[in-house]
């Protein structure tokens, strides 16, 4: 995964997969990391971090619901 390194994309590449950041409105370095991954894709993380995967995710939205409905 690349993306701009702005917000939410930024933090959770700095968790993950760092050399996917390329500077906002850069396109040539973009496409540039693209095309290099395209031939050789990186090595992805064997696990996603806290609190980007999918359980911790899932337990957070009910962590919301429940404090939405406090008289469930």
């Amino acid at each position: 995964m690349a993306g701009y390194a702005h917000g939410g994309v930024k933090e959770q590449l700095d968790a993950f997969l760092p050399e996917g950041n390329v500077a906002v409105g850069d396109t040539a370095s973009m496409a540039d990391l693209l095309a290099r991954w395209h031939a050789q894709p990186p090595p992805l993380p064997r696990q996603i971090p806290s609190p980007y995967n999918m359980q911790d995710m899932i337990q957070a939205h009910l962590d919301v619901y429940q404090e939405l409905t406090p008289y469930s």
